[in-house]
C-alpha cells in the first residue's frame, strides 16, 4: 500500500508466488496439519460443557491415558447418587465409577461420560436429556465403538438408568444399575418432593413395565443385603416386572453389603471384564 500526498492510498500489484514458492507452501502447510494430528489427545478427568433449554450444563469426560484415535474405544455412560448433586461439574467424579477408575485405570480401557445433576433435581426429564445429549457429543467428538456402549447408575442414578432403558431400548451393549428401583422412595429429601407431584408422568405404574420394557440388552441389578434404603425386597419387585417383560435379568444381592454395593461392584476385576464383552449385537 502506498500513500500519496494527496492522501490516496493506491494498492499495488501484487506479484504472483512462484509455482516452486507455492508448492514449498503446500507442503509446509501438509507436515504442520499432519504434525497437528499426532498430537496427542488431552486424558484424564477433562471438563466439559453443553448448552440445553437455554442454561448451561457441566459434566465431566473421562479419557484413558493412552487413548489414540487409531481405534475405536468403549463408551460408559455413568449416573452418579443424590450426594453427587451440583453445578461445579465435579462433585459426581468423588465417589462411585468415577472413584473405582482413579483407582484401577488399567481396568476401564474406555471413555466415561459423566455428567450432573443440580440440587433439586433428579435423573428425569431435563437431566435425562442432558445425560444423552452428553453421550452424543461425546462419541462425535472421540473414536468410539458404537456397539459397546454402556449405562450404569447407583441409587438416584440407577433410578435414572432404568428411564434411560425404557427411553433407549437397543442403544446401549450392557446396562448395570446398583441400588435402585423403578420408583421414588417413600423417605425422599425435602428438596426431591416436587417430583412427588409429577411422579406419575416421570415413571410407569410397575404393573405397565412389562408391557413397556422392550430392551433386550444385557442387564444386571445390584442390591445390598442390608440396605434399608432401598431394600433388596423393593429391588426385586421392579426385576420381577422387567422379567415379565421377557427380557433376562441377572440379579445380584450382596448379602453382607448396605446401600452402598457400588464400591464392591465396581472394584471388582470380574465387573469391567464381563462389561466390555458386551457387544451390541447386529440389527
Amino acid at each position: 500500500l502506498i500513500l500519496s500526498s494527496s492522501g490516496v492510498i493506491c494498492r499495488l500489484p501484487t506479484p504472483p508466488i512462484p509455482l516452486q514458492n507455492q508448492l514449498m507452501l503446500l507442503r509446509f502447510l501438509f507436515t504442520f496439519l499432519l504434525a497437528l494430528a499426532s498430537l496427542p489427545a488431552a486424558t484424564g478427568f477433562l471438563d466439559a460443557e453443553l448448552t440445553l433449554g437455554g442454561k448451561v450444563w457441566p459434566y465431566q469426560v473421562y479419557v484413558p491415558r493412552d487413548y489414540t484415535p487409531s481405534r475405536p474405544w468403549p463408551v460408559i455412560l455413568y449416573l452418579h447418587g443424590i450426594g453427587q448433586r451440583g453445578a461445579d461439574g465435579l462433585t459426581q467424579t468423588t465417589n462411585g465409577l468415577p472413584d473405582a477408575i482413579r483407582q484401577y485405570p488399567s481396568r476401564y480401557p474406555a471413555i466415561v461420560v459423566i455428567p450432573q445433576v443440580p440440587i433439586g433435581s433428579a435423573w428425569a426429564g431435563e437431566s435425562l436429556a442432558v445425560a444423552l445429549a452428553a453421550l452424543d457429543r461425546t462419541t462425535a467428538q472421540y473414536r468410539t465403538d458404537r456397539d459397546r456402549v454402556y449405562l450404569t447408575g447407583l441409587s438416584m442414578g440407577g433410578f435414572g438408568s432404568y428411564l434411560i432403558a425404557l427411553r433407549e431400548p437397543a442403544r446401549f451393549a450392557a446396562i448395570v444399575i446398583l441400588c435402585a428401583a423403578l420408583e421414588i422412595p417413600a423417605s425422599v429429601p425435602p428438596d426431591l418432593m416436587p417430583l412427588l407431584a409429577i411422579k406419575d408422568s416421570l415413571i410407569p405404574p410397575l404393573a405397565k413395565v412389562p408391557e413397556l420394557w422392550k430392551s433386550r440388552t444385557p442387564l444386571r441389578i445390584y442390591a445390598g443385603g442390608r440396605d434399608t434404603l432401598v431394600p433388596p425386597a423393593k429391588v426385586l419387585i421392579t426385576v420381577e416386572a422387567i422379567r415379565q417383560s421377557g427380557a433376562s435379568v441377572d440379579f445380584r444381592e450382596l448379602p453382607s453389603a448396605n446401600h452402598n454395593v457400588w464400591d464392591p461392584v465396581y472394584r471388582d476385576p470380574e465387573f469391567p471384564t464381563w462389561l466390555f464383552a458386551q457387544q451390541r449385537p447386529a440389527p
